[in-house]
């Protein structure tokens, strides 16, 4: 469909196979407002209303390369928003019927026609034409100002997320270096066990407060690359030395591919791919309960790919258009016994 938004010369375009009809037409709608075009060839008539940008089409009923009705329903089907008009010398009831059916036709002329006729007819199709134009135009602009709005409250609220969930962090990290350091003095058995549920709780809600603070910098446009060398090889034994001890309690496997092609020096952002890369092990372990996650890593032409495979449960192909968005896991029945944001993969992707 096309929308104009400008309040131009309405377009008017006769079709008719006489010439003499369309000399006379000419001669009695010149002073009218709008911007006429005569054509006596259907089918160049369809591909002038493109070009043209037409706005009100008006044809003949019959005409030999293709009828009036053909014409309109055309017209109809490809380019609703014109204003249709039917010039017929023929009263058939039947015969309106079927064009107003299948060309969904304003109004009908009927020859011979008057020219007070015809110019009153098309003054009011012009005069309708730019009411419909004014109103689109009303509604392109609320809906422009509600986009704005909802852009900008958007933007507030990512704004407040990033500040609370810097708010939140800090102190976090202050008591979550106080339990580390209170966990290596002498404890009992009882005590240690209470300070592990308090340092496993603590980084569970640091963790989602990390995520929502990255994923509010996202929604804000504040989140920035920092691109700096680093050692592949690294990166593997840091995410190795990470999970190792979550899937020895799981009993899977974690195994770790690199290329012998890929430079083992990469210029990336480190942060961000390791948050990246923690994501989606993290994700693979959560829901593998037998069998292991495979790591890979190699270059193709002039990209590198990072490809985490496991065997876990698998995920439904209706669900997959789910995977990346925010706060949703992909199906709900495992909400209870996979805890989770629904935010992990939604930052991974941006």
């Amino acid at each position: 469909m096309r929308i104009q938004t400008n309040l131009g010369q309405v377009s008017v375009l006769f079709v008719d196979d006489e010439q003499a009809i369309l000399a006379a037409i000419k001669r009695v709608t010149r002073k009218l407002p709008a911007r006429f075009f005569f054509v006596s060839n259907p089918i160049e008539a369809l591909e002038l209303i493109v070009k043209e940008n037409i706005d009100i089409v008006v044809s003949d009923m019959r005409m030999p390369q293709m009828d009036g009705i053909e014409f309109l329903s055309n017209v109809a089907e490809n380019y609703p928003e014109t204003i249709r008009i039917m010039l017929t010398g023929n009263a058939d009831s039947d015969l309106v019927m079927t064009a107003v059916n299948k060309g969904r036709i304003w109004s009908f002329l009927e020859k011979p026609w008057e020219p007070e006729h015809l110019v009153m007819t098309i003054n009011q199709a012009i005069q309708t034409r730019n009411l419909m134009r004014t109103r689109v135009n009303h509604l392109y602009q609320e809906l422009e100002q509600a986009k704005l709005l909802a852009d900008s409250g958007s933007k507030e609220k990512s704004n407040f997320l990033a500040v609370m969930s810097h708010e939140i962090r800090t102190p976090m990290n202050a008591m979550l270096g106080s339990m580390e350091l209170l966990s290596s003095t002498p404890l009992d058995d009882e005590q240690k066990a209470l300070l592990n549920n308090a340092l496993t709780a603590g980084k569970s809600l640091s963790s989602l407060v990390n995520d929502v603070l990255d994923f509010s910098k996202i929604e804000a446009g504040k989140l920035s690359l920092q691109v700096s060398e680093f050692s592949t090889l690294d990166l593997l034994s840091y995410l190795h030395a990470l999970f190792i001890e979550r899937v020895k309690e799981k009993q899977i496997g974690l195994m770790f591919t690199i290329s012998p092609r890929l430079s083992t020096q990469l210029l990336l952002d480190e942060q961000r791919i390791k948050q990246v890369l923690i994501n989606l092990i993290a994700n693979a372990i959560k829901f593998t309960h037998s069998g292991g996650v495979e790591v890979s890593v190699y270059a193709n032409e002039n990209q590198i790919h990072f490809e985490v495979k496991d065997t876990g449960i698998g995920i439904k192909n209706e669900d997959i258009p789910k995977l990346f968005s925010k706060f949703v896991q992909a199906d709900s029945s495992y909400k209870r016994q996979f805890e989770g944001t629904g935010l992990g993969l939604a930052i991974t992707k941006q």
